[in-house]
C-alpha cells in the first residue's frame, strides 16, 4: 500500500503488486483472480469486508471504500495473502477516526 486518504466521505487506499520473476502468464492470472483485501484499524477493528482489487498491467490498485467521518480509521492496516501493510489515513478527522 503506498497511499490512504479519507476524502469526499471515503476510504481511498492505492497500491502496486510486484510478481516474482518467472512466474507464468497463468499463474499470475491465477494470483490476480483472487485478490481481496483485508482491511483494520491499527487496533484491528474491521473496517469493511474483504475488497477485491484489480491490478493494472504494471501492477498498480487503488480502491475507494464509502465511509463516513466515525468510521474511517486513523491508521489501517492491509493485508493480503498474509503480508500486512500499514499506513496513515491523511486528512481522518483525529476526533472521530476509528482507533
Amino acid at each position: 500500500m503506498q497511499s490512504a486518504q479519507w476524502k469526499n466521505n471515503a476510504l481511498v487506499i492505492s497500491g502496486s503488486l510486484a510478481f516474482k520473476s518467472g512466474l507464468t502468464a497463468t499463474q499470475k492470472s491465477a494470483a490476480l483472480a483472487k485478490l481481496n483485501l483485508n482491511i483494520t484499524s491499527a487496533k484491528g477493528v474491521v473496517v469493511t469486508t474483504p475488497k477485491k482489487i484489480a491490478p493494472s498491467a504494471s501492477g498498480s490498485w487503488s480502491k475507494s471504500i464509502a465511509l463516513s467521518a466515525s468510521e474511517v480509521p486513523c491508521w489501517v492496516i492491509v493485508e493480503f495473502e498474509g503480508l500486512k501493510t500499514k499506513r496513515q489515513v491523511s486528512q481522518a478527522p483525529l476526533a472521530s477516526c476509528v482507533k
